[in-house]
């Protein structure tokens, strides 16, 4: 079968490109052809900072003129990214909107929506291709695989039930990422919704290991890895290296920002920690990064599920704003029986020693993604 992806190929964040990577691997190993829509709309390049155009509206003066004065290290951060899309994913011609895509994306036996939040109306706007609402898709088959609203259902306005009841309609199946979800799209849609696992787990750490950045660091080293800006990890790394330094070894602390908010890519959040700072590394680089780490410390699902997919000791953040665990953090632990790795204050340091029993934790991610791949397998025999 001939298959067309369809998710976040162009936004430049971690979780987003390594998710379209797995899933599009995850489809060509089950015997399909697989290529990635390369959708570009205009709102996607001022999202991640990658426009170069000048707008009184999107993005605010105040936000374009941080990022003029950050424009080397942003366009060092963007070639991290672009090298990643182009060594890493087989994209169609680029098309910006659906009259492009009706011209120029080829026809296939399969559309497929892929992951993360392609169907949040906060984030995408209800854009339509996100929806496979267009002719060429409509023509032929359509799935989603582990799509995310990211909100819950109190929080979804009445006024949009109708609209997403109308666009989800004339999906041959329906799979989330969200164990939160399934039951609100059921109601809204009246079919049974399949729950399967974020595309990175359909991966085990040999292949990733192949896509990884192979660089060497001088000396082992703690990796701090935050999505929502946060001073607490830096703080818990801190003490963290002393603890190390008491058991004798010498670890240094290397800083990984995936936000592109003005303080936090200028350095000015993490600064006073006098740490290894790299706001600028692309998907490859994390990769390595997080394989090689003595310790992981992060407030990231996927900095999370990397930590366990490489098997290292690691602790989870609870979001600092909220008090809470990122859902999907939180969801995911469950799933592989470790809820115990999460943080809240600094007395939760003295858990982070403790041995994680890997073998029966990689037994239930097998299970997980066994039933996953299974459906994505199951897409070209239907």
């Amino acid at each position: 079968m001939k298959v067309v992806l369809v998710t976040f190929s162009r936004a430049y964040n971690n979780g987003a490109l390594l998710q379209c990577y797995a899933l599009s691997k995850a489809i060509q190993k089950s015997g399909n052809e697989c290529v990635v829509l390369d959708y570009y709309p205009e709102y996607f390049r001022n999202l991640y900072c990658i426009t170069k155009k000048f707008s009184l509206k999107h993005p605010p003066l105040k936000t374009y003129w941080q990022h003029f004065k950050l424009r080397k290290l942003i366009k060092e951060r963007n070639g991290n990214y672009e090298k990643f899309i182009n060594d890493n994913l087989t994209l169609t011609e680029t098309v910006t909107s659906i009259k492009e895509i009706e011209e120029k994306c080829p026809d296939a036996d399969i559309f497929v929506t892929g992951s993360d939040q392609v169907w949040n109306y906060g984030c995408t706007y209800f854009d339509r291709v996100f929806f496979l609402d267009f002719d060429k898709a409509r023509r032929s088959k359509r799935f989603s695989y582990a799509a995310c609203l990211g909100f819950k259902k109190e929080k979804l306005k009445d006024e949009y039930v109708s609209e997403y009841k109308r666009r989800l309609s004339g999906y041959e199946k329906i799979s989330l990422r969200e164990a939160s979800s399934v039951s609100m799209v059921e109601e809204m849609t009246g079919t049974k919704v399949r729950l399967d696992v974020d595309p990175t787990l359909l991966l085990d750490r040999y292949e990733w290991e192949k896509i990884a950045d192979q660089s060497k660091e001088d000396k082992p080293y703690i990796l701090i890895y935050y999505v929502q800006k946060t001073r607490k990890l830096q703080h818990y790394a801190k003490e963290l290296a002393e603890l190390y330094k008491e058991k004798g070894k010498d670890v240094k602390v290397i800083c990984v920002p995936c936000n592109t908010d003005f303080e936090v890519l200028s350095g000015k959040n993490d600064k006073e920690f006098c740490f290894d700072q790299r706001p600028s590394i692309g998907p490859a680089q994390l990769i390595g990064l997080i394989k090689n780490a003595e310790f992981v410390l992060t407030n990231s699902f996927h900095g999370t599920v990397f930590s366990v997919i490489f098997q290292k000791q690691f602790l989870s953040m609870k979001i600092e704003d909220s008090g809470k665990l990122n859902v999907r953090v939180d969801e995911f632990l469950k799933q592989v029986d470790l809820s115990t790795r999460t943080i809240e204050k600094s007395e939760d340091l003295s858990k982070c020693f403790e041995e994680i029993q890997y073998k029966l934790i990689e037994k239930k991610l097998n299970d997980l993604r066994n039933d996953s791949t299974a459906y994505i397998e199951s897409m070209g025999k239907s």
